[in-house]
């Protein structure tokens, strides 16, 4: 098979089978464009989710608020060597806010299950929020679950 020699404006030499015309494309092409998607959609910016599994669950209790009470936090942390702590975010739109963590995770070695009890709050909406970070503080894994009142009000999150 002889190869030909060809070059674009500003371009290295490079070779091709001669029996091809321009624009045609090989049946490695698409592979390629595949390997590149993947690794446009998966690469790891601020802010965004490293594992694509749900790392934790939240269930909060009670779903709605009547009167003043407590609420419950459950949260199931898939245990992962990369999971290296969690915090959880209570807020309201009322400009109410508690933060629970960072608390330390042992990877593999961490607890499945963390509970948190809240005592005597008011009735009122709340989004509730828990994240798990890595060893270098990037958020990996998240879940978001809100309390509504009794009168079925929503407020945005």
């Amino acid at each position: 098979m002889r190869l030909l020699l060809f070059r674009f404006p500003g371009d290295r030499l490079m070779a091709r089978p001669r029996g091809r015309r321009n624009g045609a494309r090989g049946p490695g092409s698409w592979g390629v464009a595949i390997v590149v998607g993947w690794l446009a959609l998966s690469s790891n910016q601020e802010g965004t989710v490293v594992h694509a599994e749900p790392c934790v669950v939240l269930r909060v209790r009670p779903q709605i608020m009547i009167a003043r009470g407590d609420i419950r936090i459950e949260a199931r942390i898939v245990r992962h060597p990369d999971h290296r702590a969690y915090a959880i975010i209570v807020t309201s739109p009322d400009g109410y806010e508690t933060i629970s963590g960072p608390r330390e995770l042992s990877g593999v070695d961490g607890p499945a299950l963390v509970d948190l009890l809240l005592r005597s709050y008011s009735a009122a909406h709340y989004n509730i929020e828990i994240r798990i970070y890595d060893q270098l503080g990037r958020i990996v894994g998240r879940d978001r679950q809100s309390i509504q009142t009794a009168d079925g009000s929503s407020h945005p999150e």
